[in-house]
């Protein structure tokens, strides 16, 4: 099978030399079928030596914007450049590892090979996953078992109303079938609008479990944390609250594959900022047929670690009760090592609203 590969640029010269260092390394078999189109969307930097360095172990083109236009028209440009009927669309900063290719195109088989296949993305520098698949909530993104370590990886390819583009394969005719990725937003939620409208067209969008590629993240600066939250709102205000049903039951799907506590009377500690925060308490109560004993509700509006003991007193934590606790991220509640070790009542969860349940013996 023929495949353009098409990466965008906009900082970090090295960061893109090492995905298609890592790129070339891992399609060695495949490479006479792929042609890479990079588009650089920073017209002050030259990419001549890319070029120089790659261009004669790849079908290799360099397509430069006449100005910083922003990722979702940088995509747009490379998918019309392409030679191929089937593309693949990379962030510079992501790096491929093994069989990765393989992998997605044994899931792309697996949908006909018409509908969106996202890699399995993970995080560099913890070698967390990124997530498993997205769904929204209220206003929450959630990415599914967002920084789980691998071993905890789903075991098989999972359909989600919303893939991440990171990497991503798909046709170049159902690109165009779509509109192409919306350059109102510039640099965020585009891919999200984009594979949702492909949810609605009835294609699947699917997660590909063995198709491993790590991802550095924060490469591109201001140019995309500036226009963030506009383009948020732009998402928001048109998806509404259009699949939050289908989140909450993939979220409930997740939640119970790991058999959390059941039929029980718990504590509840609440330390999210959400605004849905009380409607993720209240679905896991419900699920598992729990009884809240006492709630507690803190926030975190800092965003840093939480140490337990700052807003807990001891006898809470020799109370022979399990406590529930619930962040927006699991890790923010890792070092806590004398709090649980001491804890009266072993039985202790953290929960947050990506899907992860954390026994506290697990840290």
């Amino acid at each position: 099978m023929k495949i353009s590969i098409i990466i965008t640029f906009y900082n970090n010269i090295n960061i893109l030399k090492t995905c298609l260092s890592n790129l070339l390394e891992t399609v060695v078999s495949e490479r006479c079928n792929i042609e890479v189109i990079v588009v650089n969307d920073n017209p002050s930097i030259n990419l001549f030596a890319i070029q120089e360095l790659y261009g004669k172990e790849v079908s290799l083109t360099i397509i430069n914007m006449e100005q910083n236009s922003g990722y979702s028209a940088a995509c747009n440009r490379g998918v019309q450049a392409a030679n191929y009927e089937n593309i693949l669309l990379m962030d510079c900063d992501i790096f491929p590892s093994g069989a990765w290719l393989e992998k997605m195109m044994c899931t792309y088989h697996n949908i006909n090979y018409y509908g969106c296949v996202s890699a399995n993305i993970i995080d560099m520098g913890t070698n967390r996953m990124f997530g498993y698949g997205v769904g929204i909530y209220g206003v929450d993104t959630i990415h599914y078992l967002q920084n789980r370590s691998l071993d905890f990886c789903p075991k098989e390819d999972m359909d989600f109303p919303i893939l991440s583009s990171g990497c991503m394969l798909m046709t170049k005719s159902l690109y165009f079938d779509l509109g192409m990725q919306n350059t109102t937003y510039f640099n965020a939620f585009n891919d999200f609008e984009l594979t949702y409208l492909n949810y609605l067209q009835g294609n699947k969008n699917r997660m590909s479990c063995n198709a491993l590629v790590f991802h550095r993240g924060h490469v591109s600066g201001n140019v995309r944390t500036n226009y963030y939250a506009d383009s948020k709102a732009v998402f928001f205000q048109k998806i509404g609250g259009k699949i939050d049903h289908l989140s909450l039951g993939m979220l409930n799907k997740i939640y119970a594959s790991q058999n959390p506590l059941k039929n029980c009377r718990v504590i509840v500690v609440n330390f999210s900022n959400s605004l849905k925060r009380q409607d993720y308490i209240d679905n896991f109560i419900t699920m598992n047929h729990l009884h809240i004993q006492q709630l507690y509700d803190f926030k975190n509006p800092s965003g840093n670690n939480i140490i337990l003991s700052d807003f807990m007193t001891w006898d809470i934590c020799r109370l022979d009760l399990p406590i529930l606790y619930f962040s927006d991220n699991f890790m923010l509640l890792r070092e806590n090592y004398h709090w649980y070790n001491n804890r009266a009542n072993k039985n202790d969860l953290i929960i947050d609203r990506h899907g992860n349940i954390i026994h506290i013996n697990d840290f």
